[in-house]
């Protein structure tokens, strides 16, 4: 069994429907720390990384963990998160 370390829906749907057994753990984390002017790959590597060692820190036993992000960005210009779903 793996442990998903995200608060989001669609990464538990997506683990469900491939018939991946596992629990859910919510993650929250305050991306606004990490820096927008990086290239999206860079910034969205940065973002999982700092979730991980938050995450350990207070969940340091766990193991067979999975982190993941997105973000969405127009050439190298993050756009960030939809405020709504308009």
């Amino acid at each position: 069994m793996i442990t998903l370390a995200s608060s989001s829906p669609t990464r538990a749907n997506l683990l469900k429907n491939t018939g991946i057994e596992f629990k859910q753990i919510s993650c929250s984390f305050d991306e606004s720390m990490i820096a927008k002017s990086l290239r999206p790959e860079i910034y969205v590597q940065n973002v999982v990384k700092t979730k991980k060692e938050q995450f350990l820190m207070a969940n340091g036993k766990l193991t067979n963990l999975l982190f993941a992000d997105s973000c969405v960005a127009c050439g190298d210009k993050i756009l960030g998160k939809a405020k709504d779903k308009n």
